[in-house]
């Protein structure tokens, strides 16, 4: 009886202190090092915030770099919203590792406080969010690395990290487990250009949903870590926004049975891309034989490479397999819009070609015929393609890189589509072989020249016009047709105005004709009525009986008594 009395002392005081124990902000590691932890037990965001900004106050030479701070679970959420300017607490911060469960919505500017803006590097941790909506890091100027992770995101609305584009140089996407459902990246990536972001890693599920869209906010990126997101199909184009920049592109242990032709053909050109396929489904037959020349030719492509099926080819080298024997390589055209000058360069052997020199050419003045003057053409640079793919994004190819060259381009819009005046020019030094231009407008023409920065020149040779082709569906009328079209229409419609009248004037006929015999008919019938009724009536068949005389009267002169007597007696 003592040790249960004992023990149930003790239980009840250990109770009593978890009740009563409450969450609060300490330092952590070294004095000097600006650590800082916040655990709560079922308090309020403005309790935690009153508790922060109290305990911050002790160390003020924190204020010149800032805390790394670490916002534990616990903090009661009303509804599991994150509401706007959440963050009051008066500290400044430069890393925020925020442990977020249980919210499941972030309000617009709600990471908006002045203690943010500092902000160097966001680890977002433990949520359930379905969706981040444009505005949701207002707030994050500063933010340089940021990491999402154990985390389940379904939709990214679009330009959601428009607020770091110039500043975010790393980020990090990693799902909370293998049941998550599947996200959207476009919104993250696919958005205004980052300029500064060299990695990003995505380790969520984005099986199907890699469009030509997906990278094109990632022009300058280096590395791009896609292994593990269960891709199963990765669309035409996908990576020629980022084939002139990245270096490394990692597709290890995915889905993929087999990749559209010419996926990588945006980064082969250079030799330092490393493309890792290692660990995927491929499936072994006539789909996959782009692939199959693609690592053969090219030292790129890292292994090993593996049948996935069909399983008589299971485990099968790829390459040293033999797979449909009659696959025949498609021709070298394409279905994109391409514009190139001419720059051939004579070669004086079978080395490299040697550049040509400035050359002179005669040109006549206007109205003459004679006497020619002699002008000095500045030898081309290098040879530019422009090239627009079925979704309409153009990429601008440079054949030889040289030294000091530099992209500018700008638009001569049509007086009918543009009230400005004019020309807005855009400049991109260090250009790299493939260069996605975004936003060109439709209906516009564009001047792209390669120029030599250092002696500010340019040769006409160096310079191609482009325009933009109409991505909507053609109209199924123009222009010239309109009066042809309007005339015949209007024929048919007169034609078919009489047509109709006839057919109306006809078909009157025809129903006053069946009116008149509907009413002949008639007649003739109530006639036939009429006669068989009369006939019933005076004609006596032969089986009837004759209706009796009527009682002869009684002459007078008879006498009455006669009659009487005469009754009685026969009575």
């Amino acid at each position: 009886m003592t040790n249960l009395k004992r023990i149930f002392i003790t239980t009840s005081i250990l109770l009593t202190l978890v009740v009563n124990t409450r969450g609060g902000c300490t330092w952590t590691g070294q004095a000097t090092d600006c650590v800082m932890e916040c655990t709560s037990s079922s308090e309020t965001v403005e309790q935690v915030m009153t508790d922060l900004e109290r305990k911050y106050k002790e160390r003020r030479d924190c204020d010149v770099d800032g805390v790394s701070l670490t916002l534990r679970d616990g903090m009661v959420y009303p509804n599991f919203i994150l509401k706007a300017n959440w963050f009051t607490a008066a500290v400044k911060v430069k890393e925020l590792t925020f442990f977020m469960k249980p919210v499941t919505t972030v309000e617009i500017n709600a990471f908006t406080s002045d203690a943010l803006t500092t902000v160097k590097k966001l680890v977002l941790k433990n949520f359930n969010i379905a969706e981040f909506v444009n505005g949701s890091f207002n707030g994050l100027e500063s933010v340089e690395v940021l990491i999402l992770e154990s985390a389940t995101i379904t939709v990214v609305e679009k330009g959601v990290l428009d607020v770091m584009c110039e500043t975010l140089q790393e980020l990090q996407i990693i799902q909370w487990g293998p049941n998550a459902k599947e996200a959207y990246i476009d919104g993250f990536t696919g958005s205004k250009t980052m300029t500064s972001l060299k990695t990003v890693k995505i380790n969520y599920k984005i099986n199907s949903t890699l469009t030509h869209r997906s990278f094109v906010g990632l022009r300058n990126v280096k590395t791009l870590d896609l292994s593990d997101c269960q891709i199963e199909s990765i669309g035409p184009g996908t990576f020629d926004p980022i084939g002139g920049s990245v270096r490394e592109l990692n597709l290890k242990n995915n889905k993929i049975k087999t990749l559209p032709e010419g996926i990588f053909s945006s980064m082969l050109p250079s030799e330092d891309t490393r493309i890792l396929l290692e660990s995927n489904a491929w499936h072994c037959d006539c789909d996959l034989m782009p692939l199959k020349i693609c690592i053969s030719e090219n030292s790129n492509l890292v292994g090993p490479f593996k049948c996935t099926t069909p399983t008589n080819r299971k485990n099968q080298d790829i390459v040293n397999t033999e797979f449909c024997d009659d696959y025949i390589p498609p021709p070298t055209t394409s279905t994109t819009t391409t514009t190139t000058t001419s720059t051939a360069a004579p070669t004086t052997g079978p080395s490299t070609p040697e550049e040509p020199e400035d050359f002179t050419h005669e040109c006549y003045e206007a109205g003459e015929t004679e006497q020619p003057k002699t002008v000095t053409i500045q030898k081309p640079r290098s040879t530019l393609t422009a090239n627009e793919n079925e979704n309409g994004d153009v990429t601008i190819h440079v054949e030889t890189l040289n030294e000091n060259s530099v992209l500018i381009w700008f638009a001569s819009p049509y007086k009918e589509t543009s009230k400005t005046s004019g020309y807005e020019i855009n400049c991109l030094f260090g250009t790299a072989r493939s260069t996605p231009i975004p936003d060109l407008m439709e209906h516009t023409v564009y001047t792209f020249c390669l120029m030599d920065s250092v002696g500010k020149t340019v040769s006409p040779l160096d310079c191609i016009s482009y325009t933009k082709r109409d991505n909507c569906p053609q109209p199924w009328l123009f222009q010239s047709s309109k009066g042809v079209f309007i005339g015949v229409a209007v024929v048919a419609y007169i034609v078919s105005l009489l047509s109709g009248v006839a057919i109306g004037v006809l078909a009157l006929e025809k129903a006053l004709v069946l009116l008149s015999e509907r009413k002949q008919k008639h007649r003739i019938s109530a006639i036939t009525k009429d006669n068989e009724s009369t006939k019933s009536k005076t004609n006596l068949d032969h089986r009837d009986t004759v209706p009796p005389l009527p009682t002869r009267p009684y002459s007078l002169e008879e006498p009455i008594y006669d009659v009487v007597m005469y009754t009685e007696n026969t009575k």
